[in-house]
């Protein structure tokens, strides 16, 4: 096939394209420092970004998902999951724990370093009917530096 100017559509096809419509809508996002992060079998009907700058806290959905530097988790609805933090260990474990704050500044983020805490950035979020029927799973990415500038 050959075109000899750009087609006004930016498509070179004449073929007719339907696509599920994709509906965002973000429910928080936010960057917390987390001491403690224990809950078990938490499920709600959105979707969960999770990317943490430092490592020690996990994801179990069949199995265990380490949170750390390297990489982005994606749960979708309904996915019910358990976190935890290695220090707290499964000795300690209770059904809900969840001790942190909101990070602010680079002061606040060096604080929590220093203290030892997580740092945990994530996101709530609906793609719309479609897109929140996914089955329950646990996704992880390489979280490529020029997509963590983002």
């Amino acid at each position: 096939m050959k075109f000899k100017k750009n087609p006004e559509s930016g498509d070179p096809s004449s073929i007719q394209q339907s696509f599920e419509k994709l509906s965002l809508n973000v429910h928080c996002c936010r960057y917390w420092w987390l001491k403690r992060w224990c809950i078990q079998r938490l499920s709600y009907p959105y979707w969960r970004l999770y990317w943490n700058k430092t490592p020690g806290a996990y994801v179990y959905y069949k199995k265990k998902v380490a949170l750390d530097p390297e990489q982005i988790i994606l749960i979708p609805p309904h996915t019910a999951f358990s976190t935890n933090i290695e220090a707290e260990g499964e000795e300690n474990r209770q059904d809900y724990c969840l001790e942190g704050g909101l990070v602010q500044t680079a002061e606040k983020e060096v604080e929590a370093r220093e203290n030892g805490n997580i740092l945990h950035f994530f996101i709530h979020f609906n793609l719309g009917y479609t897109f929140d029927n996914i089955s329950p799973a646990i996704y992880h990415f390489p979280a490529e530096p020029d997509l963590l500038k983002y």
